[in-house]
């Protein structure tokens, strides 16, 4: 009996469970999304703000929700703004929102602190009857054939991510073209996002961290006051003008520098003034920040914003590279202007919401980011050049470049950069020609100036004469580098001293075994370390290879960084310098890790006051002598053998236009640009 009794309760507790389920079910989930058999939306008319009559039919061919709401709803005031970011970042859908039952002048007065981009009138409750609406927020979809396929009723945290859902399965393919999808599952004939591909994953999309990819991607998300156009000129981006001594930007003790700023909305829609730009100095001066380059606020003594729109700059001396590296795409290390509502939040900006979530000034928003797969970007509705040309932008994360050229040949990504023998398998994709341009980024050789073997200049000298870097550039590299005997690629500024040329035969000095360091998967690093061990060998000169990941080879000193650390003999590498003629940054005492990129440590007080004299100097014709000086000074004290500067070579889609790379090797300062043709050559 005491069993039976047991079972009994348990069969009871369970029932009671049951029916709590299906109540939360029932009317709790449901409401959620009411799905139904396909039925055509009533033929209903809107009425906006200024009594103009907007008929359903005629959003025909686009997907439209319309969004009931009333202004005593207060689900609806956490609705709206969700509702409103989708719509933002997605101009390719129409969002009404429609405000039931309620007199025009409490709708604007309501509007004034809840924005909306499309407001329609339902005084008479006609459309919310018609839609079978009785609670709010109400969220109805309609399909670009002009049928119902969905219903939400009351507010969703998650409703933003249920509208790209809907989008997804009932847009048309022209419409949504990859929405949902990878890349790779794009098809040539029916993509008209342009798609390009990146060979790592991004640490962080803020700029103030050190991570190479997410400065690759910052144009297309991020402002600066400056951009560097194809030709390698400074121009405005979020400042109006480039500061001169003759436009008055720039004081006459040199010291002033006045900065006019565009002001205008953050890409979540929050205003942007000079104030941003002024917390950005504090951000790159914070004690707690891990900030890989402090150099471009360095010079910085003071600094005042009289107006929204400007902000005056104290320096402690006259600095040109400052101007081409305050927050500009020419920088050593190119931060954008920070967000201060966000990152002001944050003691530290080592971790925050704006690694992964940006918030910008740029042309394009981060739609998603899949990790290890790709990212996809939509137009910021708030950029100030207007509607970017494409609606969207695809970057793949794909570290292979053998299946960077698979995706190149089926028609999946639309610009490849192509190196080493990846030329000539490119040479073979059909309608996607190659083009090269020489960049100031340069490639080369360097030496631990911290090794006992490589103290003395001449072991430095014998490494040097035993590399045969003419043919390095044509048969590892094939045409994908410049060969040259300096760090400029501007000749105004090249010094005459040469460095030791190719001499085969034995090394004139005796030299133990060393270690040369490369990072393994870069720009054919393998292959090129492979002839350079074998042109030493030949020398009699033995070297054993180290390959390392990228993050390992170019990681930060505290984080045991091969290169900063000082962990190898010889090291093959590049630099992307500043657009500024200035080379302190890796040559200079002050830029020995963490201070710069000097990891070869190199330290010599008479090159130091030779790019010091030029710094002082705004016209190009009185900096030269002194950077001809500095760059002679390396040549004689060898700390790096330069092989060349990259010519980068890329693969381009016959569809893409816009893509005009510049000579810093940063592909997308004009992301607003790109877009795809609209039907496929292929």
């Amino acid at each position: 009996m005491m069993g039976f009794r047991r079972w009994l309760t348990r069969g009871l507790d369970l029932l009671a469970v049951a029916v709590l389920l299906f109540a939360i079910i029932r009317f709790g989930v449901l409401p959620r999304l009411e799905t139904h058999r396909v039925l055509p939306a009533p033929a209903v008319s809107l009425v906006d703000l200024n009594g103009k009559h907007d008929e359903l039919a005629s959003h025909r061919g686009r997907m439209v929700f319309l969004d009931f709401w009333a202004s005593w709803c207060e689900p609806c005031r956490q609705s709206i703004p969700l509702v409103q970011r989708f719509a933002r970042l997605h101009p390719e859908v129409d969002v009404l929102s429609v405000d039931v039952g309620e007199p025009a002048p409490a709708v604007r007065a309501f509007a004034a602190h809840h924005p909306m981009a499309t407001i329609a009138l339902d005084a008479d409750e006609t459309v919310a009857h018609a839609f079978g609406v009785v609670n709010y927020p109400t969220l109805v979809a309609i399909d670009p054939q002009g049928n119902e396929r969905g219903k939400w009723v009351g507010f969703d945290p998650q409703i933003e991510r249920s509208m790209a859902d809907v989008v997804g399965r009932y847009a048309t393919s022209k419409q949504a073209s990859i929405f949902g999808a990878s890349i790779a599952q794009a098809t040539t004939t029916t993509r008209t996002t342009p798609s390009f591909a990146i060979e790592d994953e991004p640490n962080s999309l803020n700029t103030i961290r050190n991570t190479p990819f997410g400065w690759e991607l910052a144009p297309v998300t991020q402002g600066y006051l400056f951009l560097v156009d194809d030709r390698g000129e400074l121009v405005p981006d979020r400042a109006l003008a480039v500061p001169t001594v003759a436009n008055g930007g720039i004081s006459a003790d040199r010291r002033t520098i006045t900065y006019h700023i565009r002001t205008g909305r953050w890409s979540d829609g929050a205003p942007f003034d000079a104030r941003d730009v002024a917390f950005t100095i504090e951000a790159l001066r914070n004690p707690h920040t891990a900030v890989p380059d402090t150099t471009a606020v360095a010079p910085i003594v003071s600094y005042e914003v009289p107006h929204p729109d400007t902000l005056i700059v104290h320096l402690r001396e006259p600095s040109a590279p400052f101007v081409a590296s305050f927050l500009t795409l020419g920088a050593n290390d190119p931060f954008a202007i920070l967000p201060r509502h966000i990152a002001a939040r944050y003691t530290s900006l080592d971790r925050s919401s704006l690694d992964t979530q940006p918030v910008g000034l740029g042309p394009f928003v981060l739609e998603r980011w899949e990790r290890g797969s790709h990212l996809r970007f939509v137009r910021n509705p708030y950029y100030w050049r207007g509607p970017a040309t494409s609606p969207r932008i695809d970057v793949a994360i794909v570290p292979s470049p053998q299946t960077r050229l698979v995706l190149a040949r089926s028609g999946e990504i639309d610009a490849l950069k192509v190196d080493g023998v990846g030329v000539e398998v490119a040479r073979t994709i059909a309608n996607m020609p190659l083009i090269s341009r020489t960049t100031n980024v340069v490639d080369y050789l360097q030496f631990n100036l911290h090794s006992a073997a490589l103290r003395d200049r001449r072991a430095r000298a014998a490494i040097t004469a035993a590399i045969d870097r003419e043919r390095l550039a044509r048969t590892v590299y094939h045409g994908t580098l410049e060969p040259a005997d300096t760090f400029q690629l501007d000749p105004r500024y090249r010094g005459s001293v040469p460095y030791p040329q190719f001499s085969p035969g034995p090394a004139s000095i005796s030299l133990p075994e060393l270690e040369l360091a490369i990072a393994s998967d870069w720009r054919d690093s393998a292959n090129v370390a492979v002839q350079i061990a074998a042109d030493l060998a030949a020398a009699g000169i033995h070297v054993r290879i180290r390959p390392y990941t990228e993050a390992q080879f170019w990681g930060p000193k505290d984080a045991g960084g091969i290169l900063e650390s000082g962990h190898y003999d010889l090291a093959l590498t590049s630099w992307n310098p500043a657009l500024d003629p200035d080379r302190s940054y890796l040559f200079g005492c002050a830029a020995i890790p963490p201070g710069g990129g000097n990891s070869m440590f190199y330290c010599d007080p008479a090159y130091d006051a030779a790019e010091a004299e030029g710094a002082r100097h705004y016209e190009p014709s009185a900096r030269a002598p002194s950077y001809r000086i500095a760059a002679d000074l390396l040549a004689r004290a060898l700390p790096a053998l330069p092989l060349g500067f990259e010519r980068r070579t890329y693969a381009l889609s016959t569809r893409l236009h816009g893509f005009r790379p510049n000579p810093l090797g940063r592909d997308y300062w004009n992301a607003w640009e790109l877009g795809l043709a609209a039907t496929s050559s292929r």
